[in-house]
C-alpha cells in the first residue's frame, strides 16, 4: 500500500519536474543564486548536525541494551558525561578553529592565539 503510494508520487514528480524548467524566464540573477546556495548549505549543515547530535542518544541506548540492567544507569551517565565534555571542548577549541575570531562567547583568548598560530599568511 505504502509502496504503491510512493511509486505514484515519484511518477508524478518525474512527470512534472521538467515543466519547472519552462518556468524560468531565461534571466539568472547571480546574487539570488548565491543566496540560494548559502541557504541550502546552511540547511544541509543543520540537518547533518542534528543527525550527529542524535547519534549520541542512539549510541547510549545501544550500549544500555548490551549491558545488564543493574549497569544501565552507569552506562547512560557515562554517555551524558561524554556529551558534556565534548560540548565544552568544542566550545573551547572546535568552534574557534572552525569559524575564526568571533564574539567573546564563541572564543577564548587561548583559542585566539591558536588560530593566529595556525593561520597561514597569503
Amino acid at each position: 500500500m505504502v509502496r504503491k503510494f510512493l511509486c505514484r508520487w515519484a511518477f508524478l514528480f518525474l512527470l512534472l519536474a521538467p515543466s519547472l524548467v519552462w518556468a524560468l524566464d531565461g534571466k539568472v540573477d547571480g546574487k539570488a543564486v548565491s543566496q540560494a546556495q548559502y541557504m541550502a548549505d546552511t540547511v544541509w549543515v543543520l540537518v547533518t548536525a542534528f543527525l550527529v547530535f542524535w547519534m549520541q542518544p542512539g549510541f547510549a541506548l545501544l550500549e544500555a541494551g548490551f549491558t545488564r540492567a543493574k549497569n544501565t544507569v552507569n552506562i547512560l551517565m557515562k554517555n551524558v558525561m561524554d556529551f558534556c565534555i565534548a560540548s565544552v571542548a568544542y566550545w573551547a577549541v572546535g568552534f574557534a578553529v572552525m569559524f575564526g575570531n568571533g564574539t567573546p562567547l564563541q572564543t577564548t583568548p587561548w583559542t585566539t592565539q591558536v588560530i593566529l598560530a595556525l593561520s597561514v599568511p597569503n
